[in-house]
């Protein structure tokens, strides 16, 4: 049974860059950048040679790893860090669908029960997607669950 953060305010508190004092950011590893830069590369070939369904599919099949992080909104920080830098060296524009998929797979590699969410919006109509950890958003706006209405987790 995975551990429960005591309080969903620690989740949000933790990730306060989003609209917030970027000099909170959490520094992630090279090789967590190069990872991501790997798994930003591995989707949009999967996106452009299959579809969305068969990225679904590679998401939702993706292990939660059994080991879980001592300190995991700091771990959940770093990696959310890690896309976001890996988004700026990837020599294409990295779509939502795609650093949303590289996200959930690393947070699950590193034992994180990650969710890849898509929602949708009819009025403009609009797509998005994004990552939650036990109901929280973490890596995009915390309030993105109020403007989209889930379609698909993954």
């Amino acid at each position: 049974m995975p551990e429960r953060f005591a309080d969903k305010r620690d989740i949000q508190s933790s990730f306060p860059w989003y609209g917030q004092d970027v000099t909170a950011r959490p520094r992630p590893s090279v090789f967590a950048v190069l990872c991501a830069i790997l798994g930003l590369a591995s989707f949009d070939l999967l996106l452009w040679t299959c579809s969305l369904k068969s990225l679904c599919r590679v998401v939702r099949k993706w292990p939660i790893r059994q080991r879980r992080h001592k300190e995991t909104p700091a771990a959940i920080g770093r990696i959310c860090s890690a896309v976001e830098k890996g988004c700026v060296w990837y020599p294409k524009k990295a779509v939502c669908l795609q650093r949303s998929a590289v996200t959930t797979c690393i947070l699950r590699s590193e034992g994180v029960p990650a969710r890849m969410m898509i929602g949708v919006r009819s009025m403009p109509f609009l797509a998005h997607s994004w990552v939650e950890v036990e109901g929280s958003v973490v890596n995009d706006w915390p309030a993105v669950k109020t403007f989209y209405c889930s379609l698909l987790s993954q």
